[in-house]
């Protein structure tokens, strides 16, 4: 029904542009005829992606933040104009109000409405991609040991691919189809493992180094701490923006299973 409504804005702006004498370039009508096209295409995107995947579709998810971005700065700027049509504007601002709602809906977990074959799937398995990438997924296990000392029948059920019996059952699948002797597919398994240890270790380096930079934060606080008079806007933006790139690369690195040790949760 959202999504419905959503269409209809878009058909309705290219209408108004085609009609309006309001200021617009040579690509504002091709812009809203493909805004239309893609609300289009995202009503079956969405359609399909519900009836065949346990969780939200990461694809809608990116696209409609991404462009989210974007149409809020387009429509500050349709407000600020002087000869602006007050009716493209509101159009505009509703579109956005719009998408922001299907945001929220499609990034909305559907584990409720799953069969019960897939209903006992690990949560892990079921969020999409912010609740991976913000860890809103464990949210319901630290409320839980909040409130009690956690026992194993409240620990969530892993990843089916991570299984020790899925994981055996692909290792001798591959092993059986082995063509190379015996100890040629030993190098093989010993290289392989190598490849991996590498990637953990690159991941875990990385990690690593962005934690030591977390004592230069003494010195932040020291620079919040001087007088006004001795503060620069910029620097303040920038000590911000850097802070803010360190914590997200760790978290990031932490859900890539290559920081471990580096939260408390992992040394449990």
């Amino acid at each position: 029904m959202t999504l419905s409504a959503y269409t209809c804005i878009q058909l309705a702006l290219i209408v108004l542009w085609n009609t309006s004498h309001a200021p617009k370039t040579s690509a504002t009508i091709a812009s809203a005829s493909l805004n239309l096209v893609s609300a289009v295409s995202l009503i079956l995107l969405s359609h399909f992606e519900h009836s065949k995947t346990i969780k939200p579709s990461d694809i809608i998810n990116i696209y409609l933040f991404a462009s989210l971005l974007l149409d809020i700065t387009r429509v500050r700027t349709q407000w600020l104009l002087p000869n602006r049509e007050d009716s493209i504007a509101s159009i505009l601002t509703l579109s956005v109000v719009l998408k922001v709602l299907i945001l929220g809906l499609e990034a909305t977990e559907k584990r409720k409405y799953l069969i019960s074959t897939y209903r006992n799937y690990s949560r892990e398995s079921t969020s999409g991609i912010f609740n991976h990438l913000f860890f809103w997924w464990l949210n319901p296990l630290f409320l839980t040991g909040s409130g009690k000392v956690l026992s194993f029948e409240d620990l969530y059920a892993i990843d089916e691919a991570l299984g020790s019996e899925s994981v055996a059952r692909s290792l001798q699948e591959t092993w059986d189809g082995c063509i190379l002797p015996l100890v040629y597919s030993f190098n093989l398994l010993l290289t392989n493992s190598r490849l991996e240890e590498n990637r953990e270790f690159s991941i875990l380096l990385a990690c690593k180094s962005l934690q030591a930079t977390t004592p230069f934060l003494q010195q932040a606080i020291n620079y919040v701490s001087s007088p006004d008079t001795q503060r620069n806007i910029n620097t303040s933006y920038g000590l911000v923006a850097a802070y803010g790139l360190v914590y997200i690369s760790v978290a990031a690195g932490t859900d890539w299973k290559g920081c471990d040790g580096m939260l408390p949760t992992q040394n449990i």
